[in-house]
Formats: C-alpha cells, sequence, structure tokens
C-alpha cells in the first residue's frame, strides 16, 4: 500500500445522498472492482458499509448493487492501514477533518507510527521471553534427576507458595494448579520455571514451589511488592544473577 501526505476531496456529505440515481455509473467503479484494487474482500466493504465507515457513493435502487468513487480507494487503503496495526475501525471516522470531506494522514500516520513501535516492543518482550525459554531448557538439560549441580541462574523475580513435599506426591501437582491460578489471578505473565525453592536462614530451612514472573508485567511493575515482601501465604522473591545448587525435575 502507499500513503501520500495530501489529502483529497472525498464529498462524504453527498454519499449515497444529493448525486442520487443521478450519478453516472460510468463515473464509478462498482464493489466488485474495488474489492479486486484493494484485494479486500466484497464482504469486508458491505462491513465498512454497514459500520458506517465507507459507505458506497451510490447504490442502484433495483439491484442494490454499491458502486464507489474512484477517491475511496484511498479511503480503503486508510481502513486497511488501520486494520493492520490493530487500530480500532470504529475510531476510523475521527481521522476525517473537521468538514468530513477528507482524511487527516498526518494524524492517522502518527498513530500508526506509534502503534507500530508499540506491537515491535511487544514483538521484542516474546523474543526475550523465548530465549529465556531456551536458557532454561539447555540448563535444565545440564542436569540429572536425582544430582544436584551448581549451575548460573540469572536475575529472575519467583512467585512462591510454602510447600513442604517433593516433586513426586500427588500434593506436588495440586499446589502447582493452585500457585497457576493464584499468579493468572493478579494478571502476572510467567515464564518457563516452575521450582522447588529451599531458603536458609541460619539451621531453619524454608521451602517453596514457585514460577518466574516476567519483568516487564505491568501488574508486576505496579506491585512493587519484591525482594522478599510477605503477602500472607505467597512471596514475591528475586534472586541474584549468581550459581545456585541445582536439581531438575519433572512435573
Amino acid at each position: 500500500m502507499h500513503f501520500y501526505s495530501y489529502s483529497f476531496s472525498i464529498n462524504s456529505n453527498t454519499i449515497g445522498e444529493s448525486r442520487g440515481e443521478d450519478m453516472q455509473k460510468q463515473e464509478l467503479i462498482p464493489i466488485g472492482v474495488l474489492a479486486k484494487i484493494t484485494n479486500v474482500h466484497i464482504q469486508s466493504l458491505r462491513y465498512y458499509d454497514k459500520i458506517g465507515i465507507l459507505k458506497p457513493a451510490y447504490i442502484d435502487p433495483e439491484s442494490r448493487y454499491r458502486y464507489y468513487a474512484l477517491s475511496q480507494i484511498r479511503v480503503v487503503e486508510a481502513i486497511q492501514y488501520c486494520a493492520e496495526l490493530d487500530i480500532p475501525l470504529k475510531n476510523f471516522n475521527q481521522y476525517f477533518s473537521d468538514s468530513g470531506d477528507a482524511i487527516d494522514y498526518a494524524a492517522l500516520i502518527d498513530h500508526g507510527r506509534r502503534a507500530a513501535h508499540a506491537k515491535i516492543e511487544a514483538i521484542k518482550n516474546k523474543m526475550r521471553h523465548f530465549d529465556a525459554i531456551e536458557q532454561d531448557m539447555l540448563r535444565a538439560k545440564q542436569c540429572r534427576e536425582d544430582r544436584i549441580v551448581s549451575a548460573f541462574l540469572p536475575e529472575k523475580i519467583y512467585y512462591l507458595l510454602p510447600y513442604r513435599g517433593t516433586q513426586t506426591e500427588p500434593a506436588f501437582r495440586n499446589i502447582v494448579i493452585r500457585l497457576l491460578n493464584e499468579v493468572y489471578a493478579k494478571g502476572y505473565k510467567t515464564g518457563y520455571d516452575i521450582s522447588l525453592i529451599a531458603r536458609y536462614q541460619g539451621n531453619r530451612a524454608e521451602q517453596y514451589v514457585g514460577t518466574d514472573i516476567l519483568t516487564g508485567t505491568e501488574a508486576l511493575r505496579e506491585s512493587k511488592k519484591y525482594p522478599l515482601r510477605s503477602r500472607r501465604q505467597s512471596i514475591l522473591l528475586k534472586t541474584q544473577p549468581k550459581r545456585y545448587l541445582c536439581r531438575a525435575g519433572a512435573i
């Protein structure tokens, strides 16, 4: 698609009304042709008409067939631009000028640019998440069942619940389900780890089951409950990037 910095007249105030049946069809393009030119399905064009963002320039009173002005090709392109960037189509009319006869491309492109940057950042966050999963899987391969090894773990934030059992007990699956339910209910997004974590204070050891939380999660930024802030039975723990004694296990 190509977009231009100038605006052009659409005469949307007269669409389907003032020119009416006097409009010569040879000046217009049928809906089927518009669909081919813009590579937009006819059903989509009819939907745009239904929600009021692309009214036909003329509707044949007998066949009810829709016809469009050439200038409306650019309107369809602008609508596609909004759809690709997840700009709600119901807001499309706000990009018309005050007179309602031209598209404010400057505002539309500015909004689109900001939406594109947000999508790029979201993709980067997902890629970082995938990288973290890959690293966790590589670390797990270095460990063996029932064998404790020293492994370097990056800085992470864990959501923890107290648990005194082992991974082989039926209660472990129950606590994991409770853990994930609590995490999702609080609006956190989890990483890949589900771990048993032992914390030693002098001669006393505390054991928890936990899952790592993505640091980019909005709910986490708002909570500011870490490190080591107890919330009744749950704890948010921020681990330091260093070597820990680890043992792999399967859930």
